[in-house]
């Protein structure tokens, strides 16, 4: 279990083994006493274990922001779940990079923070050519959007996010230190890189 929200929804994950087959799921848990958890996607076919899903928070309309981790190719892809959880979307990648997650949903508005970054799988080549770990936000819809570095070789990472728009994570400064950083009006400093 990794976040409840308000109304008492529960999000985490689980996994499971069976006949030596194995599968993951992002899961939801009804705010009713008792409730057996939901699978937030369709199971995939036994015998695929390389796909987990790491549902991160809720907010209070029951909205699920997490991670879906594809391990054969070394991937991250930011997903949502909105209720009834038939199904999953994923709003894409932060520019060219090829790999990213959600870490937060604010509290009503529908923004998701995480972080973007590389696969050494899937490139870039060599991968020590691939630009530093940066913290990105989605608004809800449309692409998502980069953050502003403390340094234009620093790392940066967005872990918490407010219905106005204060974006909580860390940054590396130009000594590569890394510093708790708070983004203000997170979505007006934001950009497509």
């Amino acid at each position: 279990m990794t976040a409840l929200n308000n109304a008492g929804q529960i999000a985490g994950s689980g996994e499971a083994v069976k006949d030596e087959e194995s599968w993951s799921a992002g899961l939801v848990w009804p705010a009713r006493s008792g409730a057996a958890a939901v699978p937030l996607q369709r199971f995939w076919p036994a015998g695929v274990p390389y796909d987990f899903w790491y549902p991160r928070d809720i907010d209070r309309a029951g909205r699920i922001v997490g991670t879906r981790d594809v391990t054969r190719l070394d991937t991250l892809t930011p997903t949502q779940w909105l209720p009834p959880y038939t199904n999953e979307s994923e709003p894409g990648l932060l520019g060219e990079g090829t790999s990213g997650t959600f870490e937060a949903i604010s509290p009503t508005t529908n923004v998701s923070v995480g972080t973007a970054s590389d696969s050494h799988m899937v490139g870039p080549f060599p991968p020590e050519t691939a630009p530093p770990e940066q913290a990105q936000i989605w608004p809800g819809t449309g692409p998502l959007l980069a953050l502003p570095r403390l340094s234009p070789e620093g790392a940066s990472q967005a872990y918490a996010v407010s219905d106005d728009q204060r974006v909580g994570g860390s940054a590396a400064d130009a000594a590569s230190t890394p510093r708790a950083v708070v983004w203000t009006c997170a979505l007006r400093q934001a950009y497509q890189p």
